[in-house]
């Protein structure tokens, strides 16, 4: 019902942007509602998911944090292999599939990060990276509700990183909202020490939309931002 509900938030999103007239030809168009719902998100972020964040990094034994990391990013192994695939890196795909079958055989299941101790190095891909070595443009910068930093491009591949997601191999639906439950809170609580950096910045808002940029294009080897629009406001450049 959860996953359902976030595909159908998610389309919705896409329809409502693409429909929407671009007031200006820089990559964030829609920058007063994107602020706005960024000042949504953080009212959110405070009063829920970082509470629960800091009680997590708290309570829970290090070792355990490192076994919940571990499995997931095991899981994430699969379709970081089936992107790695579409983008045509072949030896890539295959040591992630192989990284995957030596956590579950060797890993307690991927509790333990085997491959890395073996010399695997762990990718990171997803099909809005794949769309971007397709050749498809970003599109507006965006900022979603709950889910936060976007684009058009990588908003479009988020509904089939849901439908791909390495999750769905836990039988039982509870079990795959659980776990995304716990990645959720789980990575909230690696943020916990940046946000004192975060909030030495002139504008949040503006370092966040350049940081996730510069970030994504790098991410499909492109190594600068490939936009020249800073608002009046931007004063900062990220290294």
């Amino acid at each position: 019902m959860i996953i359902n509900t976030l595909k159908f938030l998610l389309i919705t999103i896409i329809v409502f942007f693409a429909g929407c007239a671009m007031n200006n030809g820089g990559p964030d168009p829609y920058e007063n509602v994107n602020r706005k719902i960024y000042n949504f998100n953080k009212k959110i972020d405070k009063y829920s998911t970082k509470p629960i964040a800091k009680t997590y990094s708290k309570l829970t034994p290090k070792f355990v944090q490192i076994g919940i990391k571990n499995f997931i990013f095991n899981l994430d192994n699969l379709p970081t292999a089936a992107n790695n695939l579409l983008q045509g890196n072949f030896d890539k795909s295959l040591e992630d599939v192989t990284s995957f079958s030596l956590n579950v055989l060797l890993g307690l299941g991927g509790l333990f990060n085997v491959s890395s101790e073996l010399g695997f190095e762990k990718n990171d891909e997803d099909f809005g990276q794949t769309l971007g070595v397709w050749g498809f443009e970003s599109g507006p910068y965006l900022m979603l509700p709950f889910l936060g930093p976007s684009t058009m491009r990588d908003l479009s591949g988020k509904v089939v990183d849901i439908n791909t997601s390495g999750k769905n191999l836990l039988s039982q639906r509870s079990d795959r909202n659980n776990l995304r439950f716990i990645g959720l809170i789980d990575k909230r609580s690696q943020y916990l020490d940046f946000e004192k950096f975060l909030k030495m910045q002139f504008d949040e808002y503006a370092f966040v939309r350049k940081s996730y940029l510069n970030r994504r294009q790098q991410k499909i080897g492109i190594e600068e931002i490939q936009v020249d629009y800073i608002s009046d406001s931007e004063i900062l450049e990220i290294e």
